[in-house]
């Protein structure tokens, strides 16, 4: 509303009215009407002058406002104004600060330059001090040349400009020369004063460390293999992915096991059944594998020479690349498949120089000591100038018996020699001395000698450069390299040509030939982005390919799981959780979420699942928190507070009570100590601890179960066991039984369970979740999920030996559709990737550490220990062990004995005392100790009073005399 002067407010005057009107009207009406109007119009007059004024405060209050606004702005924008300067300050003192660490990095980078070049100079010094022989002539010019070092060390230090030390002498001193021969020092000390590397041979002799090939795989059963072999061949179809997985995997020495084992327990034959059920490249290249690496280059042989036309690559790839030992192995190999001679085929194919090349390699007269003559590389290179760019036409034979009888490092040092001769490389000059086929077998021979890898990361790309793939090539080459070097093939090709190797191989070929492959490089072969890719694509559209997603999680590693997630975001800017929840729904979501969550992330989940809400999931938690080791609680307690903001502790406190909570947060608390080594007689005291706290007294003491349970090592908990078991002659898990009861009962039966044999444990569990009506599915997928990489494979073990039905068909049983086959998948994944059952479990090496220990155990401190001797007295006892006799009997005497008092007196023939499972009784004539130490407790306090100990062993006659007139 718009404000309203007062200066422009007008009021009308009332219209004067003619004295003749009010006269006609005669009238006091009109007058008092007159009247009216006026006290009217005076009123509004008012009310205006009353709403101008209230204009008038409105409007200062609000310019106050305003002004107060303003400057509490201005204040704003001045503190604000503040803060950025202080910030840019702070910016300025890092970007100084960053300066200052880019400076001592670069001085740091001198430093060790510096450092380099000193230890450099001074080796060549000592070096040259070592070579000083007589005659003295010869001094002065080795010292010359020591002079010369130094002054090179001295502009090398300048170079970097780095100042001189203080306490550096003057390099520019002159030496003085030893008066005799004497002083100088000795030739034997050359070795230890020059280092080997200022020898020039050891250049080509010491080859760089390679990263090599397949290793063994280390959870090998031949037997196992076998029989999943022959499971995926048998039958309509073969299951070629179990097929890929097992070969892809083993070395070929545990192939020919594989074959062995399948041929004793099936009577068949394995390479024969495989042919029968592949083919094309797929089949070449498992016969390459399963056969052995002789056999298999026989095979390749036979196969370029056999026939019209000659395969001169495969001949040149094979012979040209193998040693000595490998080409007799290969010739005895092809005669005996072939019953033929392998250089008479190979001459009968082949002719001129070629032909004399290939024989000389067959002839296996190549020197292999690796030992290097740089003399005779000069004269080597000499020769083959001379043999070829000195002279018209080529001396042939020249190169055909330096290339086919010099060791590799030899070779190497030549080719340097004659880069020095020439200002071109040998291979050129090859490549313009020579032709054809004979060209080809001298450069891949030089080429296999400066860099096996580099040679077939060359032959590869050749391969599988331009239309079309030489699968034939790429076949031979990974299966004679597989094991040997591939990992540095796969190396060099990615230098040399900026493409991962297997990617090449992945774009190049395809089907169960592409997985059989790529299968071979190992992690190599894991590719994230590729992976994502697919991911990506069984997503799009309408509906999804669960098969993808399926097999593709479950072959990868939860690591690996990761990196695809990272670079799923990183190429589709997307979450890829975010995505499957989309479109996956059900038990399948829920497990395939979990695989891709960080499994301690995921535990931590788990927890705060069983104890959120109402109730609270005991078996789970249980099963959680009792299981964990001392690092792997640590772990739980801070990703739990990470990942939830919330503390696991308290949680767990709010949800529990009683014994059961102490029992619990012990366990967070305490955290196991997993150092602790196992110690019996420690375990012994601990047991004894456990047996006086629960079945030697009337009702427990439920904080000495919770001390001795939460504080040891898992071994050493489990060795507690089994002493409880020497001990009482009784399994603990009767006491627990006996002594405790509900959630506190449970949690304690799963440490036991848990210590001795965590395979067993996990077996148990996941046969509870399926068993009855119904699968508590939240429960499946988390052992699943957590075990999947550690023991799952020793659990389906346990399983079948517990209920005598695999896990697999209970799983197929009580699940369905995808969920079941991921759950499977995983299984099947986890049985050839997981270590095998230890031959051992931890309940049988605490059984063994228990009777290891044949030392008796010390008596507790301050006890008396009478140890007596002589003949037996005319009031014996006689103790022998009993197994589990009678024991609620006995607990109801002691009730008995509390009521009665302390006990019947020692000499007394009453009710005999008992300790640890032995009874005592009172008789005449000889006592025989059943064991070797026996523990008497007289007064009931759960205390040992007196140790008999025999002293000849079980057996033996003893009479105890506790002094005094008392006897027993």
């Amino acid at each position: 509303m718009a404000a309203v002067a007062p200066e422009d407010i007008h009021v009308a005057p009332p219209a004067e009215l003619p004295m003749q009107a009010f006269e006609a009207a005669g009238s006091d009406a009109l007058h008092a009407r007159y009247e009216n109007m006026s006290s009217q119009m005076e009123r509004q007059s008012k009310e205006l002058q009353r709403l101008m004024e209230s204009q008038r405060v409105i409007e200062e209050q609000q310019a106050k406002a305003l002004a107060e606004d303003r400057k509490a702005i201005e204040e704003r924008f001045k503190s604000l104004d503040a803060k950025l300067a202080e910030q840019a300050q702070l910016v300025t003192v890092v970007q100084q600060q960053q300066n200052h660490i880019i400076k001592l990095i670069n001085i740091q980078d001198k430093l060790a330059e510096q450092d380099r070049q000193l230890r450099m100079f001074f080796e060549y010094q000592q070096n040259f001090l070592a070579t000083l022989q007589s005659p003295m002539s010869t001094q002065a010019t080795v010292f010359q040349e020591l002079h010369t070092n130094q002054t090179r060390m001295l502009q090398a230090l300048s170079s970097v400009n780095m100042p001189m030390p203080r306490d550096m002498p003057d390099f520019s001193m002159s030496y003085a020369i030893p008066a005799a021969l004497g002083e100088l020092p000795q030739p034997a000390a050359r070795k230890a004063a020059g280092p080997a590397e200022l020898d020039p041979a050891t250049k080509y002799t010491n080859v760089p460390e390679r990263l090599g090939g397949m290793k063994p795989f280390p959870y090998f059963d031949a037997d196992e293999d076998a029989k999943r072999l022959r499971k995926a061949i048998k039958g309509l179809g073969t299951d070629n992915r179990a097929v890929i997985s097992i070969i892809g995997n083993r070395t070929c020495a545990q192939r020919q096991q594989i074959a062995q084992a399948y041929k004793t327990n099936y009577q068949r034959d394995l390479l024969g059944d495989l042919k029968d059920d592949t083919s094309g490249n797929f089949r070449a290249l498992l016969v390459g594998l399963m056969q052995e690496p002789a056999v298999f280059d026989a095979h390749q042989l036979h196969g370029a020479v056999k026939g019209l036309g000659t395969n001169d690559t495969c001949l040149i790839d094979v012979l040209c690349t193998r040693t000595n030992d490998e080409i007799k192995a290969i010739k005895e190999a092809y005669k005996k498949e072939f019953s033929r001679e392998l250089e008479g085929d190979v001459r009968g194919d082949t002719s001129g120089d070629y032909q004399n090349l290939l024989c000389a390699v067959l002839r296996c007269t190549r020197d292999e000591s690796n030992t290097v003559d740089l003399a005779k590389a000069k004269e080597d290179a000499a020769s083959l100038y001379n043999a070829g760019e000195g002279k018209v036409g080529t001396a042939t034979q020249v190169f055909i018996t330096i290339m086919t009888q010099r060791n590799y490092a030899q070779l190497r040092a030549i080719c340097d020699a004659y880069e020095k001769l020439e200002d071109y490389d040998l291979e050129k000059s090859i490549a313009r001395e020579t032709s054809f086929n004979f060209r080809k077998a001298l450069v891949t021979i030089v080429a296999f000698a400066r860099s096996p890898p580099a040679c077939f990361a060359e032959r590869l790309h050749t391969a599988m450069y331009g239309v079309g793939t030489n699968s034939a090539t790429v076949t031979r080459i990974l299966v004679a390299r597989a094991e040997v070097d591939l990992k540095d093939i796969a190396l060099e090709y990615k230098r040399q040509y900026k493409s991962a190797l297997h990617m090449k191989i992945r774009a190049e070929t395809s089907g169960n030939y592409r997985s059989l492959l790529i299968e071979l490089f190992g992690d190599h072969g894991f590719n994230p982005e590729v992976d994502a890719k697919n991911l990506r694509s069984a997503m799009k559209g309408l509906g999804n390919r669960k098969s993808v997603i399926s097999k593709t999680l479950a072959a990868r590693s939860g690591e690996q799981r990761q990196a695809i997630m990272e670079a799923y975001a990183g190429l589709y800017k997307r979450d890829m959780v975010k995505d499957l929840e989309g479109e996956l729904s059900g038990d399948y979501k829920d497990l395939v979420l979990a695989l891709l969550q960080p499994l301690d992330e995921f535990l931590a989940r788990e927890v705060f699942r069983t104890i959120k809400g109402i109730g609270t999931d005991d078996n789970s938690l249980v099963e959680i928190l009792c299981s964990r080791s001392g690092f792997q609680m640590r772990t739980l307690k801070e990703v739990y507070s990470r990942v939830l903001g919330r503390d696991l502790a308290s949680d767990v406190r709010g949800d529990t009570s009683g014994d059961y909570q102490r029992l619990l947060l012990a366990l967070i608390y305490t955290e196991r100590d997993d150092s602790e080594p196992v110690n019996a007689v420690t375990a012994l005291d601990e047991a004894r601890r456990l047996y006086r706290a629960g079945e030697d007294r009337l009702g427990t003491q439920t904080e000495v179960f919770i001390e001795v349970m939460t504080r040891h090592s898992l071994p050493q908990t489990a060795v507690i066991f089994e002493q409880y078991n020497k001990l009482c002659d009784y399994d603990i898990e009767k006491s627990i039984s006996r002594e405790t009861s509900y959630d506190f009962k449970r949690a304690l039966m799963a440490i036991v369970l848990f210590a001795r044999d965590p395979a067993q444990y996990y077996a148990k569990r996941l046969h509870a979740t399926m068993a009855g009506a119904g699968t508590q599915d939240r429960n499946l997928i988390r052992i699943i999920v957590e075990r999947c990489e550690k023991d799952l494979r020793s659990i389906n073990d346990a399983f079948f030996k517990l209920f005598k039905q695999t896990l697999e068909t209970t799983i197929k049983s009580d699940t369905s559709g995808w969920y079941c086959k991921l759950l499977l998948l995983l299984l099947d994944h986890a049985r050839h990737t997981n270590p095998p059952a230890p031959p051992v479990t931890m309940a049988a090496a605490a059984a063994a550490t228990v009777l290891a220990a044949d030392a008796p155990p010390e008596p507790p401190s301050g006890k008396v220990v009478p140890v007596l001797t002589g003949e037996a007295d005319k009031d014996k006892v006689e103790a022998k062990t009993k197994k589990d006799r009678e024991l609620r009997e006995a607990k109801e005497k002691k009730e008995q004995d509390a009521k009665g008092g302390k006990g019947a007196a020692s000499g007394s023939k009453g009710a005999p005392p008992k300790h640890a499972g032995i009874t005592i009784t009172t008789g005449q004539g000889s006592v025989t100790l059943k064991s070797d130490v026996v523990e008497y407790d007289y007064d009931g306090d759960g205390k040992a009073d007196y140790q008999v100990r025999t002293p000849a062993g079980r057996g033996s006659t003893v009479t105890l005399d506790m002094g005094g007139d008392t006897k027993l």
